[in-house]
C-alpha cells in the first residue's frame, strides 16, 4: 500500500461556525475517533493503492497573525489511520502524545475512485476526567445533549458559562457528567417508589447498580442534569463581590450572607423532599405491612348482620 501524495500544509477549509460542534475528547483517552466513507448511503473503502492520511492542526482562539484560515500553519501530527472495518477509519488521540487540552482540526486525506478528497473533524481535548470517561458511550451522549444547551452562551470567547475560561474552575463536560450523577441520585429518591439507578453502573457505595433506563426516560435525565447545571452555575456565581470606591477601591463582600441564604432557599424544598422519601422508607423497611386478622386473633370474621352487606363469616370456634 502506497500513501497519497502530501496535502498542502493547512488546506482551504474553514472552522466550524460554533465551538459547540467540536467534539470532546479527555486528555489520555483511549476511545477513538474516526469517519465513515459512504457512497451512496453505503460504507466504502478507500481506494486500496492508498492510506488515510491523518493531520491535526490547532485552531487556537482568538486568531493570532502565525495561523492561516482559522488554524495552526503546521500540523501537530501525521499519521496514518487504521480500519476496524468497511469505510471506518480511526485513531486514538492519545497515541499522537501531542494533544495538550485545547481545540483541533482533523484532516482525513484519502483517494476514493481516483478522486484525492478531505474531510475535517473539529475535536477539543479536555482535561482528564475519570468521571465522564466511565461513561458508556449513550451516556456520553446525554451529557453532550446537556452542555449543547450552554453552549451559545456568549459571555466565554470559547462558548459556555464563563467559568469555561478559569482553570482552577474546571467547568466542562467532566463536570456536567459528574452533575449528571448527582442528577441520577435524586431522581431515586425524590419520589416513591425510590429505585437505585446509576449512570455508570456502579454504586454510591461501591458494588454494581442498574443503569438507569435511558431508552425509555433519556428526556427525564436530560432535565434532571440541566437543573443540576444551573444549580451549580448559581453557586459557583454567589461570591461576585462588588467593587465599590472612587479613588480607594475595595471589595465588598457583606451581601454574601443573603446571597448563600437564596442558595439555601432553592436547595432546602429538595432536600426536604428527599428526606421524607428516606424516613419513610426507613420507617417500614422498604415494605408496609398491615394486620388484618389471624395471628393472635386467629380467623375471626366480621359477623354479618341480617339484611346487611355480605362479609365474611362469623365462626364461633376459634381456630388458626
Amino acid at each position: 500500500m502506497s500513501i497519497i501524495p502530501p496535502i498542502p500544509s493547512n488546506p482551504p477549509i474553514s472552522p466550524p461556525a460554533s465551538l459547540a460542534e467540536f467534539s470532546y475528547v479527555p486528555q489520555g483517552s483511549l476511545n477513538p475517533i474516526g469517519i465513515r466513507v459512504n457512497v451512496a448511503g453505503l460504507a466504502t473503502n478507500v481506494d486500496p493503492s492508498t492510506a488515510v492520511v491523518i493531520s491535526i492542526y490547532v485552531v487556537p482562539y482568538p486568531a493570532t497573525t502565525a495561523q492561516t484560515n482559522g488554524v495552526s500553519a503546521d500540523p501537530v501530527y501525521t499519521g496514518l489511520a487504521t480500519s476496524p472495518g468497511t469505510g471506518l477509519y480511526q485513531m486514538i488521540p492519545a497515541s499522537s502524545q501531542a494533544l495538550v487540552p485545547g481545540y483541533y482540526r482533523m484532516d482525513w486525506s484519502f483517494t476514493l475512485n481516483g478522486n484525492p478528497i478531505i474531510t475535517s473533524l473539529y475535536i477539543q481535548v479536555g482535561p482528564p476526567s475519570p468521571a465522564y470517561d466511565a461513561l458508556q458511550p449513550p451516556f456520553v451522549n446525554a451529557v453532550n445533549n446537556v452542555w449543547l444547551k450552554f453552549a451559545d452562551i456568549y459571555d466565554s470567547p470559547y462558548g459556555g458559562p464563563y467559568l469555561t475560561i478559569w482553570y482552577n474552575q474546571h467547568f466542562g463536560r467532566g463536570r456536567v457528567a459528574q452533575l449528571m450523577e448527582q442528577a441520577c441520585e435524586h431522581i431515586n429518591v425524590e419520589a416513591q417508589p425510590a429505585t437505585s439507578f446509576s449512570v455508570t453502573g456502579i454504586a454510591p457505595m461501591g458494588g454494581g447498580a442498574p443503569l438507569f433506563p435511558l431508552n425509555q426516560y433519556a428526556g427525564l435525565l436530560n432535565t434532571g442534569t440541566t437543573v443540576e447545571v444551573i444549580k451549580h452555575l448559581m453557586r459557583s456565581y454567589t461570591e461576585e463581590p462588588v467593587v465599590v470606591g472612587n479613588v480607594t477601591l475595595r471589595m465588598d463582600r457583606r451581601d454574601y450572607m443573603q446571597r448563600w441564604g437564596t442558595m439555601l432557599d432553592t436547595e432546602q424544598p429538595q432536600y426536604l423532599k428527599q428526606l421524607g422519601v428516606f424516613k419513610t422508607q426507613m420507617m417500614f423497611n422498604g415494605s408496609p405491612r398491615v394486620l388484618i386478622q389471624g395471628g393472635a386473633f386467629g380467623n375471626y370474621g366480621v359477623p354479618r348482620m341480617m339484611g346487611s352487606i355480605p362479609a365474611r363469616p362469623f365462626y364461633l370456634n376459634r381456630f388458626f
